[in-house]
């Protein structure tokens, strides 16, 4: 046989050889095995079924703070349980208010019910209706002053001449470790409180957006 001709079926031979391996690598994935290390990718959906009790897969990385995988989907995941959110447990997500009630107690021009609120920023309300008959001065408000450092941590209050008298507020205060404020009533007579007629509602906050103050017409 002449070389031309030999030469032409060895260069024929060599591409179908390059095709049909090209076509295997392509199909490879899809029916084949998952190679650990490389990029692996079919035309059908991986299905990894456990027939005993456990999890079905396990994902450990060389460090507790690397990612245990990846995805460029935005889509939801159905029955997925997850067990925290931003590092913080199910429960640690739920609102808790803290519930304060006071009353009780002799006659007192004035009163201060230590509310005790661990540090952090809190929505709080009050409500507060002493016992009398008559109509007198009666204040109510939420102290969160600090006078050896000069802080505030937010005040909320009122006044009502009414018989019987009764306040209520709401607003922001911020607890710190040496003043977690106090609810403080005053009257310009002497007063009485039943038990459980001052509450507190404090829930906590964990961000706030302070708009500009809107100035009135």
């Amino acid at each position: 046989m002449p070389r031309s001709i030999t030469s032409a079926l060895t260069v024929v031979g060599a591409v179908c050889v390059l095709v049909l391996a090209a076509n295997t690598v392509a199909m490879a994935a899809t029916g084949k095995s998952f190679l650990l290390g490389k990029i692996n990718s079919a035309n059908q959906q991986t299905s990894l079924v456990r027939t005993t009790v456990g999890p079905a897969l396990r994902l450990t990385t060389k460090s507790t703070a690397n990612a245990p995988l990846t995805t460029n989907a935005r889509g939801k995941v159905a029955n997925l349980n997850a067990d925290r959110v931003d590092g913080l447990e199910g429960s640690s997500l739920q609102t808790r208010p803290i519930v304060i009630t006071a009353g009780g107690g002799g006659s007192a021009f004035s009163i201060a019910v230590p509310l005790d609120l661990p540090v952090g920023t809190y929505l709080v309300s009050y409500s507060a209706r002493p016992s009398t008959a008559t109509a007198f001065e009666f204040s109510c408000w939420v102290s969160g002053v600090d006078q050896a450092v000069g802080r505030e941590g937010g005040l909320m209050g009122g006044t009502v001449f009414e018989a019987p008298p009764a306040l209520s507020g709401a607003g922001l205060f911020t607890s710190f470790a040496e003043d977690k404020g106090s609810l403080v009533c005053w009257s310009n007579k002497g007063f009485t409180v039943n038990p459980g007629a001052i509450q507190v509602v404090a829930t906590r906050v964990d961000g706030v957006t302070k708009r500009p103050t809107i100035t009135l017409p």
